[in-house]
């Protein structure tokens, strides 16, 4: 389950899908992707990253490399779905890609786009969503 050719479909050079490698570097080189303390809606602290699934996704998909490699089963039961990790990052992406189309809020867009150095766009987040939405695991 990968984008064929995905750097020629996204990227309109090399030095272009080199740089957009290199952003994702560079988030990583100066700690972005530690957690931070963050307040919630009720004022209670706890800490996140700025890195989540989604943007893992995201570098996957953008990359051409197989998904299967990047979300594994969750085999430990309690209800929980094997690939619920994969389907709540794709949802999320979704809801970031209709809030922008849709309603002209940008903000879910922009915290995803935040990792990539401006190199990706909603466009080819839109893209990647199209050509992978019938992608289903071996095991469901």
């Amino acid at each position: 389950m990968k984008i064929e050719q995905a750097p020629h479909t996204f990227f309109e050079s090399k030095e272009e899908y080199l740089h957009f490698r290199q952003a994702w570097k560079t988030f990583y080189k100066d700690d972005k992707q530690k957690k931070k303390e963050h307040k919630d809606y009720y004022g209670g602290i706890h800490r996140k990253s700025d890195l989540t699934c989604e943007h893992h996704l995201i570098y996957a998909l953008l990359r051409g490399r197989d998904i299967t490699k990047s979300f594994t089963p969750n085999r430990r039961g309690h209800g929980q779905e094997p690939y619920g990790a994969y389907r709540r990052a794709r949802g999320q992406i979704v809801f970031a890609v209709n809030m922008l189309v849709n309603h002209g809020n940008g903000k879910a867009m922009s915290r995803l786009l935040l990792p990539f150095g401006g190199l990706v766009t909603s466009d080819m987040l839109a893209t990647a969503l199209k050509l992978s939405e019938e992608w289903r695991f071996a095991d469901e």
